[in-house]
């Protein structure tokens, strides 16, 4: 009996796949987030996890996630740092959590909904099209081709 494969599924599947291998380092090495936690303007450095369209998902440590600002359906006001003394902010809306580990440590992971309607989501929204534009139309350097400098 032989197998029929969807090239689009296979398509979907690959351009998923590397969204989220590009989103990684992305994420993890060219920006850093930071989620405001009072008036005074303290604020925590969180790790970004995932982002889409509607939300995000933040890593925060067990012992900070405690904070009354990260239950569910409370709004955070969000830093999305690509400089270092610059960012766009985004206000969200907890939307859920669950613990989590890594390397014998204990963290939770909150998801979080944008609200859309603030206006400097067009800029957040220009960042995350980039993602998924990056993912459906880059091509893996399979290091075939030689590249030379002038």
């Amino acid at each position: 009996m032989s197998k029929v494969i969807s090239f689009k599924d296979k398509k979907k599947e690959n351009i998923e796949k590397k969204k989220r291998s590009f989103e990684r380092l992305v994420l993890n090495d060219m920006t850093r987030c930071g989620a405001v936690i009072d008036d005074a303007g303290t604020h925590y450095s969180v790790k970004l996890i995932d982002i889409s369209y509607d939300g995000c998902l933040i890593q925060i440590p067990y012992k900070d996630a405690k904070h009354k600002l990260f239950q569910i359906d409370n709004e955070i006001d969000l830093r999305f740092y690509f400089t270092e003394s610059s960012y766009i902010p985004a206000r969200v809306r907890v939307k859920h959590s669950h613990s989590h580990q890594e390397v014998g440590r204990d963290y939770e992971r909150v998801g979080c909904e944008f609200d859309k309607t603030a206006t400097s989501f067009v800029a957040l929204e220009k960042f995350i099209e980039f993602l998924y534009k990056y993912a459906e139309f880059s091509i893996i350097d399979k290091g075939d081709e030689q590249i030379y400098f002038l």
